[in-house]
């Protein structure tokens, strides 16, 4: 197994550990892929190609001066590279040459099967589905970025940000094509985004974003109200039943962030103390209305015990690396991830810090049981593990993805461009 990165980084995973191997270039390398252990390749900027023969990498000439954003082959003599400018070339076994590309859009993915391989881009909103072991792309019609995602099954999935879609178990449908036009309310920036999504059942779903703008779904149309944060954006959410749902915020300079939280009556908004929060918040989970934990920028991890919100771990603290993602199985299991491919780990007694999954930035976790977690992160990446080790599971995505939702049969992973990735357990 191979991994690339910035700096012509290049890790070789050897079945037990993690090794450096030598790429012999500093450019950014985006992309790897290969036909066999004697035979892969990894792409990146200024039309970067090197080629691994089971011995060494060497540098091979793309005839490109683009970044190339993916790599993929049908067979050794066989493979596909795609740029960010709108370009393709073809390897034949022997050398590169130009292909045709007939879009000029930005391309950010390919992938493919013996039979063939199909390149996505532009922001044109890619569906991918894995259905066993393999990636299947269909079209949502729609280019919007998602930044949150929740269901109630493979045929009932929401997917949140500058629009919302929901999938029926068969088809992506645009519910509402801008979340901008529909809120329309006096304090909604230039785009509006929907930044978390959370719903007690199929008729009773939220989301909540920008400015405190949130909408609310009855079984048949989507509502709008503001939960009463004024400028303070709404960037992540939770709930246990359809009367104990909260919300998380960033803050203006100078201010603390808000929590919100909803009793199935009203929302309303508390103000943390500086002493207890005074950087961003980014996510919240919680086991019970009397047990929810909150991360966010610097490290920052709060918790509420039913009365009185206290920081556990301030900001700089067990991890100087923001959290953007928490998740847990109970009250002595929860996970929080961030920067800098940061892992911290409660066992109900004590936060501690834990192997980094990834030299990049982990958006998102979400677990479909103790031991069984899965992350989503920039550059279509997503990892498996149990917590103390971490294994890619190849996605075909290049899109930053921003949030993961799933049971015990069905993961979604949803991103920027309209990515929406299905994978069938």
């Amino acid at each position: 197994m191979w991994a690339v990165g910035e700096q012509g980084a290049i890790l070789h995973w050897t079945g037990t550990a993690w090794t450096v191997a030598t790429s012999g270039v500093a450019a950014q390398l985006d992309a790897v892929w290969g036909s066999s252990a004697s035979d892969v390749w990894a792409v990146g900027g200024e039309g970067t190609a090197l080629h691994w023969n089971g011995t060494a990498w060497s540098q091979t000439t793309s005839g490109s001066s683009a970044e190339l954003t993916s790599v993929w082959g049908t067979s050794a003599s066989g493979v596909w590279a795609v740029s960010a400018a709108g370009t393709m070339v073809h390897w034949d076994g022997s050398a590169w040459s130009p292909a045709s590309a007939p879009s000029g859009a930005p391309l950010r993915g390919l992938w493919g099967t013996s039979a063939g391989a199909w390149a996505v881009g532009g922001w044109g909103g890619s569906i991918l589905e894995l259905q066993g072991s393999q990636w299947k792309v269909v079209t949502s019609g729609n280019t919007a970025t998602f930044t949150a995602s929740w269901g109630f099954g493979p045929g009932d999935v929401w997917a949140v940000g500058t629009a919302l879609m929901h999938f029926d178990g068969t088809t992506w449908n645009t519910v509402v094509p801008s979340t901008t036009t529909a809120v329309g309310d006096p304090l909604t920036s230039t785009t509006d985004t929907m930044n978390g999504v959370w719903g007690a059942s199929s008729d009773d779903v939220w989301a909540l974003g920008t400015d405190g703008d949130a909408l609310h779904w009855d079984g048949s149309a989507w509502t709008y109200s503001n939960v009463g944060t004024g400028n303070k954006d709404v960037e992540g959410m939770w709930g246990t039943s359809a009367t104990d749902i909260w919300g998380v915020t960033d803050r203006p300079p100078g201010e603390a962030p808000d929590v919100v939280h909803w009793d199935g009556q009203a929302w309303t908004v508390t103000v943390l103390d500086t002493s207890v929060a005074n950087l961003d918040l980014y996510a919240v989970w919680s086991d019970t209305p009397g047990d929810v934990w909150v991360v966010g920028a610097g490290g920052t991890i709060v918790h509420f015990d039913g009365t009185t919100w206290s920081s556990a771990v301030a900001g700089n603290g067990l991890t100087g690396d923001s959290l953007f993602g928490i998740w847990g199985s109970g009250p002595s299991d929860v996970w929080a991830v961030g920067a800098q491919g940061a892992v911290v780990h409660w066992d109900g007694a004590t936060w501690t810090k834990r192997p980094s999954a990834s030299p990049g930035t982990i958006n998102a976790i979400w677990g479909q049981a103790a031991g069984d977690l899965w992350l989503v992160a920039d550059d279509g990446l997503i990892l498996h593990g149990d917590g103390n080790a971490w294994k890619p599971s190849v996605s075909g995505a290049a899109t930053d993805l921003t949030a993961v939702w799933g049971d015990a049969s069905d993961l979604w992973v949803v991103g920027g461009g309209g990515t929406a990735l299905h994978k069938k357990q």
